[in-house]
């Protein structure tokens, strides 16, 4: 009788135990994981997608321009992107078509921004990386130096990716129309830039740099928030005792 209780009040202090465990566990990633921790890495994964669509899909990217001279005669339409550069139309026939001038046609500028579209999504990604590994280093180690570190390269990854997003659209858009206009060895033949229009790939990519920075305006905020709520409990632990 005495080992039957026994055994019953064994089972019961070890399912509290568990019960007690799992309640800690799931405290723990809930405040690891926090609602504006999960937000943030909800912004920054549309960030990244909507840098990969900007950058790769063809029909999106890009600018459309068209040339005009002559009382309108002559018309020149052509589409670039960072990728490629064709002309639909050339009724001239001393630009784009004309073989002695397809080497004034300036592409080097093209490189930086490859660079940074591309490079833009793997910062992002390793800005996110980071964010998850930080939450899981608060719940693994008690120096404070170490996330704290780990917060900090995360909020530098999301803000180069913002300034690259940003800088690499604005940038195609301004070198665009200096170094794609046409050209021609006629000095006398002058063919002013008319127009542009910019494809949804350009407002997409702007839109992206702007994701990624309200995503590491977010985390700072997080990171402050979470730093005042250990602080205050940190103070209100020994009143507690006492």
């Amino acid at each position: 009788m005495v080992l039957r209780q026994a055994l019953k009040t064994g089972f019961k202090v070890n399912h509290c135990i568990t019960r007690l465990n799992v309640g800690e566990m799931c405290e723990t990633i809930r405040t690891r994981f926090r609602y504006m921790v999960l937000t943030t890495l909800f912004v920054g994964g549309i960030a990244i997608i909507s840098h990969i669509t900007a950058v790769a899909y063809p029909k999106w990217d890009g600018i459309d321009a068209h040339w005009e001279a002559r009382g309108k005669s002559e018309q020149i339409q052509a589409y670039g992107s960072i990728w490629d550069f064709s002309v639909t139309e050339d009724s001239t026939n001393k630009f784009f078509y004309n073989s002695s001038t397809q080497q004034l046609m300036d592409t080097a500028w093209k490189t930086p921004i490859i660079l940074m579209a591309t490079t833009a999504i793997g910062i992002g990604i390793v800005g996110e990386g980071l964010i998850v590994l930080a939450a899981l280093l608060e719940k693994c180690t008690k120096k404070a130096i170490v996330f704290t570190c780990v917060d900090m390269i995360a909020i530098m990854f999301l803000l180069i990716a913002s300034f690259e997003s940003l800088m690499g659209a604005i940038l195609y858009k301004y070198n665009f129309t200096k170094h794609q206009a046409p050209k021609v060895s006629d000095v006398n033949y002058r063919l002013p830039y008319e127009e542009h229009g910019l494809r949804a790939g350009f407002y997409i990519e702007c839109a992206a740099g702007g994701l990624f920075f309200v995503t590491s305006l977010l985390y700072i905020v997080d990171t402050v928030y979470a730093k005042r709520s250990d602080a205050s409990s940190n103070i209100l632990k020994p009143t507690a005792s006492g």
